[in-house]
């Protein structure tokens, strides 16, 4: 956690270095649109039938601050569920101006899962449900392009850290694995989107 603040500092700092350097009609034309912001949706979660909803606002010329949330409150099957909701706040540095091109972003996550059943990918959970929570963190990079005035579409993927406290229930005696939560500490990947976003421009 510290070292996630220690670059939020640091972003916050190289932003405010560059941004006094600006020519001054592209800081005046800069502040004029600090209103627009911008909604989106990730296809890979609507893949999975998980309702998902991002907003993201800027706050100066190189800086933006995302914030999606997901929901998924059903079963695939009788034995099959990937119940969870997460929440997942970024700040973000556009290396040629918000909301066009590479960016890099620092973000934190929290979600609450009951999951079970699931035999794809990363996910080996056949005839076991796990319910719990994560917190943690991570890094992001991402590119984005823009189709027109106020549509855009992005590509984005991040590594970090999440803590997991959860229970194991066991599909066959329908108990849990001990008195109370285990604990895992999970390295890895924390954030994947490919994002259709409408933009709002206020100018």
């Amino acid at each position: 956690m510290k070292k996630c603040i220690f670059i939020l500092l640091a972003i916050f700092t190289i932003n405010f270095v560059f941004a006094q350097e600006q020519p001054e009609d592209v800081k005046q034309n800069a502040s004029s649109d600090l209103q627009r912001f911008a909604i989106k949706t990730n296809f890979l979660y609507d893949m999975t039938g998980t309702v998902n909803l991002g907003v993201e606002f800027g706050l100066s010329y190189n800086l933006s601050l995302d914030v999606s949330g997901n929901i998924n409150q059903w079963k695939y099957s009788t034995d099959s569920q990937l119940k969870h909701i997460l929440i997942q706040p970024e700040l973000r540095y556009w290396l040629k101006e918000r909301f066009n091109g590479h960016f890099f972003g620092v973000h934190l996550h929290y979600a609450n899962f009951n999951i079970g059943g699931i035999e794809v990918g990363l996910f080996h959970l056949k005839g076991i449900r796990y319910d719990g929570n994560l917190f943690g963190g991570g890094l992001s990079y991402g590119y984005r392009m823009v189709v027109s005035k106020n549509v855009h579409i992005e590509a984005t993927a991040g590594l970090g850290y999440a803590n997991l406290a959860y229970n194991v229930y066991y599909k066959k005696t329908g108990i849990k694995s001990g008195p109370g939560y285990e604990s895992r500490n999970w390295f890895g990947p924390t954030k994947i989107g490919l994002n259709f976003i409408y933009v709002f421009n206020h100018k």
